[in-house]
């Protein structure tokens, strides 16, 4: 991720932590870690809400696909 580039928020639920970054008020980048993931994986920016909203049993299965490369690549947006 660009450091830099503008505010970054940080939020951590049930041992995931996802990383978000804007440029005003528009995210520009986001990445997730889990407890399966040896390192932190950009995520579809269309999916952050679904990810936050998501109850503690469901966020692996969100997180698997809203990672970028990862089931469905990321391109099955829930509302």
């Amino acid at each position: 991720m660009a450091s830099g580039a503008g505010p970054v928020v940080a939020v951590e639920r049930h041992h995931w932590r996802m990383r978000v970054t804007f440029t005003g008020t528009a995210p520009q980048t986001a990445s997730i870690i889990g407890p399966d993931l040896e390192e932190s994986r950009p995520v579809n920016l269309r999916l952050i809400n679904t990810l936050l909203r998501a109850s503690p049993a469901e966020i692996a299965e969100h997180a698997a696909e809203a990672i970028i490369g990862g089931r469905q690549d990321g391109d099955r947006a829930r509302t």
